[in-house]
């Protein structure tokens, strides 16, 4: 195995596959820190040394930077630069950008000096040579870098063969599968964007077929990633998103899935649709059985999840809805108006105001959640209208909690009349819970907005979106 294919193993020293970006918030535990340390990647200013040699870099592949003659020393930077990095949370992200950073130089030399010649497809008497084209690992022991990079959905190490060496694209794996379909099985979609942008005979690798008889939209039916054939390769970022646990996810991939599907179709000929496999089946008909399981499980997560909701949207409704007819300060016996509207109307008026907007978030959450529980939860129902639902659902519980809170302070404000500090300090407290509400509610519903942003582009995008 050369340097390369060993680079080719190792997703992680790369920032398509680290939590440092921004187009896949769901690769941290935490989304609002995954945010702020991909705008911290960006802007970090890193220097490596462009007279580092091949030889200092190969010395570990594993880890560049181990070696101190790779990149800039800290005392090379300014001061204030050397002061912020010294944080070692700063100093983290910027030892993984230079690293990054020295492992794509490593791999632009590598790519330079590869004989790219083993593994492009060719007619030879010494080759094995089917109707599919010319498995890498039947022509050479060595695994195809290509198509290992493409399999772990290594972004930066495809783009750089496939510029230095476009014709490397006209390579097959064992299963008879062209990039195209590896990535596709995979779902790597930001990959499998490039490709189609890029692939000067797309068409004709989007019709292949693979030794099984799959088209590309059967291998478009897969479930989830398919596990890594190698137990050494550990993807971290994918590896965290594969161990989420609970209702959201569930949901949320399957939809991706429906969506994925949906767009691979879309981007194919039409006849590639009704191809049968060495098992009968269409791709259609291999989508349904592949995601029967996960439908149910989708389905009754979903009902779950929205009977929890229901519960708490029912408490802040009744609550509100008991808050109008108690004012602060309660009413006059003998005209039936409230006491402090006299001369607290504008205060009064805000109180209710806050009551009555968090009582019809509440009741728009809840009609939206019995249509939920009223869902047939079909795979077309995962598209587009099971995501639009929670996420509504979602948004107004949330602003209705956060409006209940700033009512109970008014009206505290209104009963109590505190002193000057102590109002501020009651103020200074809601902010600060709004804030860590808006950072629970980016973490809860980031993955199912940025579903619906490609779902809704996929939508308007495509003239027939049905399955």
């Amino acid at each position: 195995m050369t340097a390369l294919n060993l680079l080719a193993t190792m997703p992680n020293s790369f920032r398509s596959k680290s939590s440092y970006v921004l187009n896949d918030l769901s690769r941290a535990p935490f989304v609002p820190l995954q945010m702020f340390q991909a705008v911290v990647y960006k802007f970090i200013k890193t220097r490596i040394d462009e007279r580092v040699s091949e030889s200092q870099v190969a010395g570990n592949v594993e880890d560049p930077l181990a070696d101190n003659k790779v990149g800039i020393s800290m005392v090379e930077m300014p001061f204030f630069i050397r002061v912020i990095i010294g944080y070692w949370f700063f100093e983290k992200i910027y030892d993984a950008k230079q690293k990054h950073e020295v492992v794509l130089k490593l791999a632009h030399k590598l790519i330079d000096k590869k004989d790219w010649s083993h593994y492009i497809k060719y007619e030879s008497i010494e080759t094995e040579v089917s109707s599919f084209g010319i498995s890498s690992t039947k022509k050479n022991k060595v695994p195809d870098p290509l198509i290992q990079a493409t399999r772990l959905g290594i972004l930066e190490l495809v783009m750089a063969i496939l510029q230095k060496y476009p014709q490397a694209a006209d390579s097959f794996d064992k299963n008879g599968r062209n990039i195209l379909h590896i990535t596709v099985e995979q779902k790597h979609r930001f990959l499998y964007d490039y490709l189609m942008s890029s692939l000067a005979y797309k068409d004709r690798m989007l019709a292949d077929i693979d030794n099984r008889g799959n088209t590309i939209l059967h291998l478009a039916s897969s479930v989830q990633n398919p596990a890594t054939s190698h137990p050494r390769i550990i993807d971290v970022a994918n590896d965290h998103v594969r161990k989420k646990q609970g209702s959201i996810p569930l949901i949320n991939q399957m939809s991706w899935d429906v969506l994925w599907f949906k767009k691979v179709k879309h981007d194919t000929n039409p006849h590639l649709r009704h191809v049968r496999n060495i098992d009968g089946m269409t791709a259609q008909e291999l989508f349904e059985e592949n995601h029967t399981s996960l439908r149910e499980e989708a389905h009754k997560a979903a009902k779950d999840l929205s009977g929890n909701f229901i519960i708490v949207t029912i408490l802040i409704a009744t609550l509100n809805f008991s808050a109008l007819f108690t004012l602060p300060g309660g009413f006059n016996q003998n005209t039936g108006d409230p006491m402090l509207l006299s001369g607290y109307r504008q205060e009064m008026q805000l109180f209710m105001v806050y009551v009555g907007l968090s009582e019809l978030f509440a009741l728009f959450s809840l009609s939206t959640l019995l249509l939920i529980l009223v869902s047939r939860f079909d795979t077309n129902d995962f598209f587009i209208a099971v995501p639009t639902k929670f996420i509504i659902s979602l948004v107004t519980v949330m602003y209705s909690t956060g409006l209940s809170g700033i009512a109970y302070t008014q009206g505290y404000i209104l009963e109590g009349q505190p002193e000057t500090f102590l109002a501020t300090l009651m103020i200074l407290g809601l902010f600060f819970g709004w804030y860590v509400l808006t950072l629970l509610m980016v973490d809860t519903t980031v993955s199912i907005l940025d579903y619906m942003y490609h779902a809704f582009f996929h939508l308007f995008a495509y003239k027939s979106p049905d399955i």
